[in-house]
């Protein structure tokens, strides 16, 4: 009986996860070549990037103005 060959998909490694990819460790953005059940369960667990999703808006965080002197002031 031959075994069976399964379908190799490429997936992208999701932000804040790492996975191990051929005995070498594979950071957030970093591809890798899986079966297509490996893929489905790593993107069910959140370590894959789900293809079909749309990529959150990454917006700069708060700015602030300082108001006033531009010294502070002493501790006296």
């Amino acid at each position: 009986m031959a075994a069976k060959i399964e379908k190799l998909v490429k997936a992208v490694v999701a932000p804040g996860r790492t996975v191990k990819f051929e005995g070498s460790n594979v950071g957030p953005g970093g591809e890798v070549s899986l079966p297509v059940s490996e893929a489905a369960w790593l993107r069910s667990g959140g370590y894959l990037l789900d293809p079909a999703a749309t990529a959150p808006t990454i917006a700069p965080g708060p700015a602030f103005e300082k108001e006033g002197d531009d010294n502070p002031p002493s501790a006296e």
